[in-house]
């Protein structure tokens, strides 16, 4: 009785998530209708290789996203390993798409840490990410 009442609880809301994506709720969000110039965000593909393409996809798509809804572009940090889009795997040379409809979500993304970041990778850089939260 326990797992069934996890069961339906887990499908109300994934059936409530479905209905509001289908209302478009995420459309007007407060967050990003009240002054989107003081919104942050950080994306982070926290993987790499070819196998893990959809990771580094949804990032770049997130991007997209956040973009269309007019946060400025130096405030969104992001980081990936950037590996897929020159992948001899990749047929589309350059271009990174999130879905069937093929929209290049790769196009004007700006990658701030690229590759292995780590706080051992550079002062330089650590300062760089640190700076970010200080400002």
């Amino acid at each position: 009785m326990r797992h069934f009442s996890l069961i339906l609880a887990l499908l109300f809301c994934i059936d409530n998530v479905g209905w509001l994506e289908a209302a478009g709720v995420h459309s007007w969000s407060s967050i990003f209708n009240n002054k989107p110039s003081k919104n942050w965000v950080v994306l982070a593909a926290g993987s790499n290789t070819w196998q893990n393409y959809r990771h580094q996809a949804d990032v770049y798509h997130a991007y997209q996203v956040v973009r269309k809804h007019k946060v400025p572009a130096k405030n969104i940090i992001t980081f990936a390993f950037d590996d897929i889009t020159n992948n001899p795997k990749n047929p589309f040379k350059g271009k990174v798409f999130h879905d069937y409809e093929h929209e290049d979500v790769y196009k004007g993304v700006v990658i701030d840490y690229r590759g292995k970041v780590s706080p051992c990778s550079g002062a330089q850089k650590s300062s760089e990410f640190l700076h970010h939260f200080t400002v």
